[in-house]
């Protein structure tokens, strides 16, 4: 016996400019949230940093060091560059704060934007040897 499949043909998916069904109906008829509110919005007049290009996963601890007393962390990008940074320097693409360099791992302190909660901090952390962010 022989099934026959029926023919298929290509569809446009045409509401991409619409809303999003993720959307709660609130935020829906507020017409979302303001990227530049709230108490965790990035400050958009700072000059970005070296780092900020590049996405934290592609960023590689590669050493750290005393210089004055702080210790400084030496940061391998993907363009081959090796850039020292301390705590309170950027790096990443979602505004990423240094909050403490060790001698095996940087902290970084994120702001991430969504439509359903606004501004959020995250924490991620490069580590030594490690090759990535995690």
């Amino acid at each position: 016996m022989t099934v026959a499949m029926p023919e298929s043909r290509d569809l446009t998916y045409l509401y991409s400019d619409g809303r999003s069904p993720f959307l709660p109906p609130e935020a829906i008829a507020q017409g979302g949230l303001n990227r530049n509110e709230g108490a965790l919005a990035p400050d958009q007049q700072r000059t970005p940093e070296p780092l900020e290009q590049f996405p934290l996963q592609e960023l590689r601890l590669v050493g750290t060091m005393q210089m004055a007393g702080r210790q400084v962390a030496l940061v391998a990008s993907p363009d081959g560059n090796v850039t020292s940074v301390k705590e309170g320097n950027y790096m990443g693409t979602d505004y990423g704060r240094i909050a403490e360099v060790s001698a095996q791992e940087v902290r970084v302190i994120e702001r991430v934007f969504t439509q359903r909660e606004g501004w959020q901090e995250r924490q991620a952390s490069l580590v030594i040897n490690a090759g990535s962010a995690r």
